[in-house]
């Protein structure tokens, strides 16, 4: 079994980490306890950083925008989106393909950007992120897409997103009603815990991905992912997981994962080793 002190001095050599957003970061538009502080901490020492969300609704940009808000001192090449991922992954491995997505503009914009058609008939790729606007005429077009043979995509698998007072569904659950409506899943999921999501955000950070760690509030995307490319994964109980998670006593989470109340205890403990 990996000792405490095994897992912490896989923190030293981290030169890059990676952030999940909400509930690890912030929850309701407020950065919660030592985020604030832990990303001064990593600009005052030359560390890098990037925030990871599965959220494909937003690009960087607005991500950027919203944490600038808070008072976090970032620029857009401070976040990677799902919605950049699926770009990305597409790109590189079907540069002419063209896509019909269920997504928004600004997902829209990010499959344009990396060189990738949207159409709105005969794709090649039906494509699904979240849209909170999402219709019914442009949901069953998709699903006659995918009975005719079009390829598909995801660009995460989160089943539902934390909005004020509660959740409204997300990708996930459109995902299963596509699949309930066609027989058809996603021939990839890129979002967390999928390893294509940190392989792009590294690439796109110009970061050795053995040099990095994750960082977030969720053992079944965050520190999977993170397990899954061999590096440490450090799970905070700021957001969805409590310190009382059956999951924490059990291998691998118990031998590889290092718990923290929250970034302020990730902050505290590197500022310890340092």
């Amino acid at each position: 079994m990996t000792s405490g002190n095994d897992r912490a001095e896989r923190l030293r050599p981290v030169q890059h980490w990676f952030l999940d957003l909400d509930g690890t970061t912030y929850l309701g538009g407020e950065p919660l306890p030592g985020a604030l502080p832990l990303i001064e901490h990593f600009r005052r020492s030359g560390t890098g950083f990037t925030f990871l969300t599965n959220n494909s609704s937003r690009s960087s940009r607005e991500y950027a925008v919203k944490l600038s808000r808070m008072g976090f001192p970032v620029t857009s090449e401070n976040v990677f989106t799902s919605g950049q991922a699926t770009a990305g992954y597409l790109a590189r491995t079907h540069p002419e393909a063209s896509v019909y997505l269920l997504g928004t503009p600004a997902f829209a914009a990010e499959l344009g950007a990396a060189g990738i058609s949207v159409v709105e008939d005969r794709p090649d790729f039906v494509v699904l992120g979240f849209d909170p606007d999402l219709d019914f005429a442009r949901l069953t077009r998709a699903c006659s897409f995918l009975r005719e043979g079009s390829r598909y995509l995801a660009s995460h698998p989160d089943a539902n997103c934390p909005v004020a007072g509660g959740y409204i569904p997300d990708a996930g659950s459109v995902m299963a009603l596509i699949e309930a409506s066609t027989g058809r899943r996603p021939e990839e999921v890129v979002g967390k815990p999928n390893r294509r999501f940190i392989e792009e955000a590294a690439a796109a950070a110009g970061v050795d991905l053995s040099r990095c760690a994750m960082v977030g509030d969720r053992l079944e995307t965050d520190v999977e992912m993170a397990l899954t490319v061999g590096i440490p994964g450090v799970l905070v109980l700021s957001g969805a997981t409590r310190a009382d998670d059956a999951r924490l006593g059990r291998s691998p989470w118990r031998e590889e994962v290092e718990v923290v109340s929250g970034l302020d205890g990730l902050l505290e403990s590197l500022e310890v080793r340092g």
